[in-house]
C-alpha cells in the first residue's frame, strides 16, 4: 500500500516537467509528457507504442561498458531504456543509480532483442540483469535518479 502510494505520488509529481521532485537530472530537459505506471503500459500494450511516455521504476541494471542502456523495473514488469542518442552517445547511465528510483521519459517501442544482442547485453551488464518478460524499450531523451 505504501509503495502505491508513492508511486501515485511520484507519478502525480512527474506529471508536470516543472514539479519533479528532487534528484540528478540525465539527458536532456523533461517536456511534461503523461505520466504513467509502466506495470500500466505493460497490461495494456501497444496502445502507448510510438508515443512518448514518463514511466517511474527502478533500476535494475546498466551498460557496465558505456552506460547506452538500463533495465529498469516496476511491479514486476521490466523494461529496456536506451538513450536516444544510442550507444556512446551523447549520455550515459552511470552505475551509481542501481537500485534508485528513476523516472524516464521518452518514445516506447517494442523490444527488438535478437539472441546476439541479448549476449551482448548480458556481457556488459552490472546490476540483476535478465530480460525474460521484457517487451518493450524506451528511447530515453530525459532521466531524473530520485533523491
Amino acid at each position: 500500500m505504501r509503495h502505491s502510494f508513492l508511486l501515485a505520488a511520484v507519478l502525480l509529481a512527474a506529471s508536470c516537467a516543472s514539479h519533479l521532485p528532487p534528484g540528478e537530472r540525465l539527458g536532456r530537459e523533461f517536456a511534461g509528457s503523461e505520466a504513467v505506471a509502466y506495470s500500466t503500459i505493460a497490461a495494456s500494450g501497444p496502445e502507448h507504442v510510438g508515443r512518448t511516455v514518463m514511466v517511474q521504476a527502478t533500476a535494475k541494471a546498466v551498460c557496465g561498458s558505456k552506460g547506452c542502456w538500463m533495465l529498469a523495473e516496476e511491479a514486476g514488469e521490466r523494461v529496456l531504456v536506451r538513450w536516444v542518442t544510442g550507444c556512446g552517445g551523447e549520455f550515459a547511465f552511470p552505475t551509481s543509480i542501481l537500485g534508485r528510483e528513476v523516472i524516464v521519459e521518452g518514445a516506447l517501442k517494442p523490444a527488438q532483442i535478437d539472441a546476439a544482442g541479448a549476449a551482448h547485453l548480458a556481457e556488459d551488464a552490472v546490476g540483476d540483469f535478465t530480460l525474460h518478460g521484457v517487451r518493450y524499450e524506451i528511447a530515453a531523451t530525459a532521466v531524473l535518479v530520485v533523491e
